[in-house]
């Protein structure tokens, strides 16, 4: 049996300069003496120039990460609830694994609540996943090609804002379980890296700890890990011969089973095993839920509305990259110049490229520009399979193949995340993560492979790398121009202490609204927010007396609308907010309208209109305004919760306010 010898970073890198088949690196020039310098500066001004970007980024967007109203309020008012004794599925509805919500309440409980406690968290995994793709893309393709990869995260994907809406990033995310789930993806892959190279069954147990953990998050990203990590499995015991499938798969499974069996032995201590199980499970058990895939916003969101067009726009941005890149390519393969004349061809087409793109680009649909990727990473991993396979029949170097079996595992974790937005790989809305890792596999692609394919055949890969160089700056400062218009508006303060954030203009109706639940509510009365805002009630520190953060046409997967309003029936609250929340995007535009019908006509009949800001809420779907209500003192607690719901009405019922 074949075995995989140890190979230390160096070894690898070695190997890669001593030529890999298809993708084979001429040796580098000599530094003579200055040799030692210039390496010991390449070791470290890649970390330092991102650590600047990094920092310059957070400094840049600080505060105005969070969105005032969707989706972080959850973030902030699950954790605190379950900080003050509160359990999850049992006392608050949550269609996603435990991890991330306990973790943050363990962040609350050991560091104090506050949104500022979650943001310099957030701000450190954020730290540690740049420092682990760096490590990972230094060590499949370069110091170069990783510098270039994780700029581009941290400028364009970790702090970005690209939507109306915020917490599309990786600081305030619109939901932990998503960022946790692709860092943990990530740290197993870098494990797996580990146990390929020095053949280390205690790293590959780890490795599937890791992927535990990730199951514990959402589908999304445990599923893509799984499946590029059990391919690269395969491979790697393919590469050493083929004997080791099932005794190295067993360590990978044992250290995968355990968090989901302790998160289920833990739940079983506050609720029944059935419900435990579901919780465990997430959002698994509604991945091919009908109810859920059938909706406007997810068949939008995979491309599947227009699925023709949106196949269209994919074709046309991969002709033309493949124009662009491969006529630059192979003007460089051809480039046969002495280097003072390849230095003045390389400024040139810096150059040239950076001025027609920045007369171009404010032109060009570049949101679209990720749409091939795709295609991108099928024709790499393919790439990497052959020459895997062709390393294998020639009986190359462990080292080379090993090296191999990562890069197929890498590229299939980012091919796989983009299954969710295959025909629409966009770097907004989910995006932010979803597309992340394919894109930085591109620019690895662009800064590292493709150059090392031209100096192999003897060509200038600086002329390539000029074109590339523009075209990456290009594309970051229209990106961030973007950013910017996004982030000038939030100028109004919300919250206050470790709470404060900036927000747009419906800051101002959520901060009257504050002031005015102060002064009409005791600390210990309860609040229900619909149908989405419970962000008011984190800020207000009142909790709600239901288990149900919000009324979204989404939410009718995991838990239906009568179940919700039975449950606000059982123990009314003592005052309800109508915050308006146009959800168009699921194809049923208001509530009380559209849906939850039944729910509104509860609402109207025993609660009396108090105090209003801005238009009557969920009556206009372009009009913003917040409608505080009050309990009418005949409504009571039902323990017969079918006797008080009301018949089945259709129509919207608005209450007539005085302004």
């Amino acid at each position: 049996m074949k075995t995989v010898p140890r190979v230390g970073h160096e070894n690898v890198l070695r190997s890669n300069q001593s030529g890999m088949e298809s993708l084979g690196q001429a040796p580098s020039s000599g530094y003579g003496r200055y040799a030692g310098l210039a390496g010991a500066v390449s070791s470290w001004l890649g970390p330092v120039l991102i650590g600047v970007a990094g920092i310059a980024m957070a400094g840049w967007t600080w505060g105005t990460w969070p969105d005032v109203q969707i989706d972080f309020g959850r973030e902030l008012y699950v954790p605190w609830q379950l900080s003050q004794g509160k359990v999850l599925y049992r006392d608050i509805a949550h269609i996603y694994g435990p991890l991330s919500h306990y973790f943050n309440a363990l962040l609350f409980h050991g560091f104090g609540i506050g949104l500022q406690t979650l943001v310099w968290t957030n701000l450190t995994l954020l730290t540690f996943l740049t420092a682990l793709l760096y490590w990972l893309f230094s060590l499949t393709a370069s110091r170069l090609a990783a510098t270039a990869a994780c700029l581009t995260f941290v400028l364009l994907f970790a702090f970005g804002q690209y939507v109306g809406i915020g917490n599309y990033n990786f600081v305030t995310p619109y939901a932990h379980e998503m960022t946790h789930g692709v860092i943990l993806a990530f740290a197993s892959i870098a494990i797996f890296a580990v146990y390929v190279r020095r053949q280390r069954r205690s790293a590959l147990f780890l490795s599937g700890l890791a992927m535990g953990l990730c199951f514990l998050t959402k589908p999304e990203p445990f599923l893509a890990g799984e499946v590029a990590l059990g391919v690269g499995l395969l491979l790697a015991t393919f590469a050493a011969g083929g004997r080791r499938v099932v005794s190295d798969g067993s360590w990978f499974m044992a250290g995968q089973t355990f968090p989901p069996f302790l998160a289920f032995v833990l739940l079983t201590l506050h609720m029944s095993p059935n419900q435990a199980l579901q919780g465990v499970l997430g959002s698994w058990l509604y991945m091919f839920d009908s109810r859920l895939t059938g909706l406007v916003f997810f068949r939008q969101g995979m491309g599947l509305v227009n699925w023709q067009g949106n196949g269209a726009k994919m074709l046309v941005w991969a002709v033309l990259f493949l124009v662009v890149f491969g006529t630059a390519a192979l003007l460089a393969c051809r480039t046969r110049f002495r280097r003072r004349e390849e230095a003045v061809l390389v400024v040139a087409v810096f150059v040239l490229s950076l001025g027609s793109l920045a007369w171009c680009m404010p032109r060009l649909p570049y949101f679209d520009g990720l749409r091939p990727l795709p295609l991108v990473l099928v024709g790499t991993v393919l790439a990497f399979l052959h020459r895997l396979y062709c390393q294998q029949r020639q009986s190359t170097s462990a080292e080379a193949r090993a090296l191999t079996v990562i890069q197929v595992t890498l590229c299939l974790f980012a091919l796989l995340l983009l299954l969710k937005e295959f025909l629409n790989v966009r770097i907004y809305h989910y995006g932010f993560a979803l597309s992340m890792p394919a894109t930085l596999v591109a620019v690895c692609v662009l800064t590292d492979w493709v150059p090392r394919a031209v100096r192999k055949s003897g060509g200038s890969s600086a002329v390539f790398l000029a074109l590339v160089s523009a075209v990456w700056l290009a594309v970051v400062c229209v990106h961030l121009r973007a950013v910017d218009a996004r982030i000038s508006p939030k100028t109004v303060p919300i919250g206050s202490g470790r709470d404060t954030f900036l927000s747009d203009g419906r800051g101002a109706f959520v901060a009257a609204a504050l002031r005015e639940i102060d002064t009409r509510l005791s600390p210990a009365q309860t609040l229900a927010v619909l149908p989405e805002g419970v962000i008011l009630n984190y800020l207000s520190r009142r909790e709600s007396p239901t288990r149900y953060v919000y009324l979204l046409p989404s939410g009718a997967v995991g838990f239906e609308d009568e179940e919700m309003l039975s449950a606000l029936v059982r123990r009314p609250p003592d005052a309800v907010v109508l915050i308006h929340r146009d959800t168009s995007e699921y194809g049923f535009p208001l509530f009380g309208k559209d849906y939850g019908m039944r729910t509104a006509a509860w609402i109207h009949s025993n609660y009396r209109p108090t105090w209003r800001i801005g238009a009557i809420p969920l009556v206009d779907p372009g009009q913003f305004g917040i409608l505080l209500l009050l309990r009418k003192p005949d409504t009571r607690e039902s323990p017969d919760a079918d006797s008080a719901i009301p018949a089945r009405t259709t129509g919207h019922c608005p209450p007539s306010v005085s302004p």
